[in-house]
């Protein structure tokens, strides 16, 4: 049951799990050996950003070091496509990925908040969808994992599938969908970490 997924250039990929991007000139993107992973060069910094989901007619700026060619240290990603600015990321780089804290925006008004680990939201974090509903927890390789708590509005495409599990509570206009979570899906419905080890422990 889910409701919408970070898209894995987030968020995945940043992550980022997470996009499509473009820049105002041109777009490099190449294959590293060791991993095939694709990166793509700045256009200003001709340093190499992780590009996990390639896209025609992008390109993107870098704000920070370079460090053996690669995006490193604190600074920003503006993602472009066709020239025109979608997607950017703000925080601590390494080797090309995201690392520690960091924030994706994307084009389509989604909002990540949190802590990366190899490009992907891993540890604490909090989401924003566009359409006003939130996601405020544990992350584990881009993914839902942990204790956390989904905040969805009425208008979102994915509430009834975990209303109709009765998988949550409506707390005035937001259905909340509180516990532990794995994999995007909720594991133990608790209010807090706590009552979740009693409830695993029974």
């Amino acid at each position: 049951m889910e409701q919408i997924n970070l898209s894995q250039a987030l968020l995945t990929a940043l992550f980022s799990m997470f996009v499509d991007s473009n820049n105002p000139t041109t777009t490099t993107s190449e294959k590293i050996n060791s991993s095939a992973e694709t990166y793509i060069t700045s256009t200003d910094s001709h340093c190499k950003v992780l590009n996990p989901y390639p896209q025609p007619n992008e390109s993107i700026t870098w704000s920070g070091a370079c460090v053996d060619g690669f995006a490193s240290g604190k600074g920003t990603i503006q993602w472009y496509e066709d020239g025109k600015k979608t997607d950017i990321f703000i925080g601590q780089f390494r080797h090309g990925k995201q690392y520690g804290a960091g924030k994706a925006i994307w084009a389509n008004g989604d909002i990540y908040e949190g802590n990366y680990f190899d490009d992907k939201p891993h540890g604490n974090g909090k989401y924003i969808w566009a359409n006003g509903s939130s996601y405020i927890g544990g992350y584990k390789n881009g993914e839902r994992n942990g204790f956390g708590t989904l905040a969805l509005v009425k208008k979102d495409g994915g509430l009834k599938d975990w209303e109709q599990d009765n998988l949550g509570h409506w707390q005035g206009n937001v259905y909340i969908v509180q516990g532990m979570f794995s994999h995007e899906n909720l594991e133990i419905k608790c209010s807090s970490i706590e009552k979740c080890k009693q409830k695993k422990e029974k």
